[in-house]
């Protein structure tokens, strides 16, 4: 994907080398965030041409993340997680564990800041190829690009503050899976708190409170609601609207190559479909029942995972 999204003035091409996950801008990147005691970030992400959606990011030590999108507020407190769907008001209530933190902040939508909490953020990574300095909007930057099993990004590193501005970011296990760029259009880096009552929940009016589904992430529970709510219709060689539910592969794959489903972003289009939110509400005649519905959500928050 040319990254129109921003123009990006090369700086100076340089020399490209890679080297093992000893990166000196890295580890600065990495050095910058553990030291902060908190950060504020307004971000744009967009997926290859499509629109793209402003987000805030707050994180403050020891433990305090709240993440607001168009679509959903998450925020906790460091002992309960709160996530509110603005699209029917509703929101869930969890205990905030250190096992949920690391895996939240590790998520695609959020990735270049992860390393505030996150000890080794990437362990995982092979290789490192620092390349060439750019300016995005009026922000000097230089990439550098990181390669792992199933997964390569490139993060775009302030070269004043040694901390990325963003990152483009595509599984190299699912070619078919848009890029995502996000680009940080205000970025607040101190070394001061955010006051704690910046990420204390209060349920918005009209809002109800629903229960998070127990399995969160398993695909064999959703599978077994789509095939019970949307079979035989979505389903065999001639699926209605060209959305075949009967596999992963069908349902990831989406309707003529549009998505339905995008893994972190609970109010993908499988999901209003359900809801009514689009039309026509699906399936026809009878409605999916909320806990089902909160099963296919937190599945998709969690990843969209074949597992």
């Amino acid at each position: 994907m040319k990254l129109a999204f921003y123009a990006l003035v090369p700086l100076a091409l340089g020399s490209l080398y890679a080297f093992q996950v000893e990166s000196p801008i890295l580890k600065n990147h990495i050095n910058a965030l553990k030291d902060a005691k908190s950060i504020d970030i307004t971000f744009d992400t967009r997926k290859e041409l499509g629109a793209a959606e402003t987000s805030h990011l707050w994180y403050s030590k020891p433990n305090f993340i709240k993440l607001e999108t168009p679509k959903m507020i998450l925020q906790s407190d460091g002992k309960t997680v709160w996530e509110l769907n603005k699209a029917d008001n509703t929101y869930t209530e969890s205990d905030a564990t250190k096992e949920w933190l690391m895996k939240r902040v590790q998520g695609d939508d959020i990735l270049p800041w992860g390393a505030f909490f996150v000890e080794d953020p990437f362990k995982k990574i092979k290789t490192v190829t620092v390349g060439p300095k750019r300016v995005i909007k009026k922000n000097e930057v230089t990439e550098v690009a990181l390669k792992g099993e199933n997964i390569a990004f490139t993060l775009y590193i302030d070269t004043k503050t040694g901390v990325a501005r963003g990152i483009s970011l595509k599984p190299t296990d699912k070619p078919d899976k848009p890029e995502t760029l996000i680009m940080a259009s205000e970025m607040k880096i101190s070394d001061k708190p955010i006051p704690d009552d910046t990420f204390a929940f209060t349920a918005p009016a009209g809002s109800k409170k629903v229960e998070k589904a127990a399995n969160a992430a398993n695909w064999a529970a959703v599978a077994d609601i789509l095939n019970r709510r949307c079979m035989p219709c979505h389903g065999g060689d001639r699926p209605k609207a060209g959305v075949n539910l009967a596999s992963y592969a069908g349902v990831m794959a989406g309707r003529r190559g549009t998505p339905i489903v995008t893994a972190g972003d609970a109010n993908s289009d499988l999901v209003q479909y359900m809801l009514g939110t689009k039309m026509p509400k699906m399936p026809p005649g009878g409605g999916v029942p909320d806990a089902e519905i909160n099963t296919i959500k937190a599945w998709i928050t969690a990843g969209a995972k074949n597992e």
